[in-house]
């Protein structure tokens, strides 16, 4: 992607120009590409062609990447909401209004979906039933960083709980084989959340940061310090 919102494939024979900047990375499926831009809409592109298959206005310049999952993508947008869309037209299924502009990334665990605010909260959405036996823990969430989840969002989402945050949260949740949820908020406090959305621990001591924590196979959680320099 090029910063004014033009898509250039190495190898293709095609570019698209959409509006806006383009400051995250697309989601990406077997036919289509997912964007959003800083002129406030969701785009559908077809990857074999360029063309633009279909718009969406969510209310907000989209900062964050779109995660797909099943038939719907999830969207954080900065006019606070957090938007479900029909992957094969756009239309706006669900909304959401937080209490502040949406910067993370979704993070999508089986049947639930996590995303932080400005306002300084972090939201867990339920698609379904109870379980989150099973995750989606890379950033990018799967081993081609597509932005394609390997569950199927089976429901609209609605909110099972929300947690105080301390602060912002600009960065995307990263999520534990167990369901554990990690993210840092703006002033650098690491926090663990369990899947019933109770706070398990946190520590304080990692200094500001814009990284999203990192979860190694044995369970160690990484992360750097903007300012501290570790």
């Amino acid at each position: 992607w090029t910063r004014k919102g033009r898509y250039l494939p190495s190898g293709s024979m095609w570019e698209a120009t959409l509006g806006g900047h383009l400051p995250n990375s697309p989601a990406i499926t077997e036919k289509h590409l997912f964007v959003g831009s800083t002129d406030s809409k969701v785009y559908a592109i077809d990857k074999a062609n360029g063309k633009v298959l279909w718009k969406q206005d969510v209310g907000g310049q989209v900062r964050s990447s779109i995660a797909a999952s099943g038939s719907m993508l999830f969207v954080g947008s900065m006019d606070g909401g957090f938007y479900a869309l029909d992957r094969d037209t756009g239309k706006i299924l669900y909304t959401y209004a937080t209490g502040g502009m949406i910067w993370s990334s979704p993070a999508i665990a089986e049947n639930m979906i996590f995303t932080g605010s400005e306002e300084g909260r972090v939201y867990a959405f339920g698609t379904g039933g109870a379980s989150v036996a099973r995750v989606w823990p890379m950033f990018r969430h799967d081993p081609r960083h597509s932005g394609v989840s390997q569950f199927e969002a089976s429901h609209l989402p609605r909110v099972r709980w929300s947690l105080d945050a301390g602060d912002w949260v600009h960065n995307s949740v990263s999520l534990a084989d167990d369901g554990t949820a990690y993210f840092i908020n703006f002033t650098g406090v690491l926090k663990a959340v369990a899947p019933d959305g109770k706070m398990k621990w946190q520590d304080a001591s990692i200094g500001d940061t814009h990284a999203s924590p990192t979860i190694a196979s044995d369970g160690t959680v990484y992360v750097t310090g903007r300012t501290s320099g570790n």
